[in-house]
């Protein structure tokens, strides 16, 4: 089994403390654009950086997989399972406690979190995982010069047209993702080019970073006048910005240009983000989480926002590693070792010749 490059999988834990960050603000049960116009709300509208995690979460899986042949139903089915386990477990316990009340609706949706989309970066991983295989088939038959028009293609119309227009496109998540996995795709098959080289992923790092930044403070300005734009003042920072694109792709690029390393502590902590997200995005657990445990929107007005914002996002992201590998070692072991011999089999006759 090839080893995972460290540098990667530190990214991947990176990734997931961006999207935490955002869920302190995003989640915290007050609109930051009623805040009057300073430091402690620019910090907040810079903190939304939940998108920029999810972009390179998807374009490391497109890094990686793009020399996959076959679906891992192992894989797949543990995926499904984590996403089940944490969206019906923690359902229960809330009725339990009588925090929730039991409905059939309720327990249905569930029970099928995939299908129902309780989680939709879940649903959408879980439809580009099914495909990969046959998106690996069309990308590996192209030449090179093909492959980077399509990608331009795609980011043409996906992402700098949304920028200029704030039109979607008719597209969706899975629409990005797959112009994300292509990207991905992109870097790993050919390490050599020009966007990687030298300091080029740096300088592209810094102009988008400081573009973004500005930008939010060019609309909290303005929206002192014009109110519209200022509650669109983390406009540059959606999944389909082409500034958050190029900062995300840029940062991807430092990292897997890196020299790599290799930590098998590392590795498996990266293992175990995914529950991360699962525990703290939770339809049921969000506002008990931000605004009830740790009154987030208590501390927007306060000198200690920074100090509360670190310490919040740390406390979250240990507890839910510390669930989340309980589950694992608990939960995966109990269920899967049963069914490990009949997976492989399904594995074999769903491989893309």
């Amino acid at each position: 089994m090839e080893k995972r490059n460290t540098k990667l999988e530190i990214l991947r834990i990176i990734s997931m403390v961006l999207i935490v960050l955002s869920h302190y603000v995003m989640h915290s049960g007050y609109d930051i654009h009623h805040l009057p116009v300073g430091f402690n709300r620019y910090i907040l509208e810079i903190s939304i950086l939940g998108n920029i995690g999810t972009m390179l979460f998807v374009l490391i899986s497109g890094y990686f997989l793009i020399s996959s042949n076959e679906i891992r139903f192992k894989k797949l089915f543990r995926f499904l399972a984590q996403v089940s386990f944490y969206s019906i477990t923690i359902y229960l316990l809330l009725i339990f406690l009588k925090i929730e009340t039991f409905d059939i609706k309720s327990l249905v949706l569930n029970l099928f979190p995939i299908t129902f989309k309780r989680y939709w970066f879940a649903t959408a991983y879980f439809v580009l995982y099914l495909f990969h295989p046959f998106i690996n088939k069309f990308l590996n038959s192209i030449q090179r010069n093909d492959h980077l028009k399509f990608i331009l293609f795609g980011v043409s119309i996906f992402y700098i047209f949304c920028t200029l227009t704030t039109m979607d496109y008719y597209g969706n998540e899975l629409v990005y993702f797959v112009f994300l996995y292509s990207i991905g795709a992109y870097f790993s098959k050919y390490k050599d080019n020009q966007f990687c080289k030298g300091n080029t992923s740096f300088k592209i790092m810094i102009l988008s970073a400081t573009i973004i930044a500005l930008s939010i403070i060019m609309f909290d300005l303005i929206g002192t006048k014009i109110s519209y734009v200022g509650n669109h003042s983390t406009y540059l920072l959606n999944m389909y910005s082409i500034f958050a694109l190029m900062l995300s792709s840029s940062i991807f690029c430092i990292f897997s240009t890196m020299k790599p390393s290799f930590n098998n502590i590392i590795n498996y902590i990266s293992s175990l983000v995914f529950g991360i997200y699962l525990i703290s995005d939770n339809k049921y657990l969000r506002s008990i989480i931000w605004c009830d445990l740790l009154k987030n929107n208590k501390f927007f007005s306060s000198d200690y926002l920074i100090i509360h914002i670190i310490v919040s996002v740390m406390i979250v992201c240990c507890i839910c590693l510390f669930i989340e590998l309980v589950r694992k070692l608990l939960f995966d072991k109990c269920i899967f070792k049963f069914f490990d011999e009949k997976i492989v089999l399904l594995e074999k006759k769903y491989t893309v010749e």
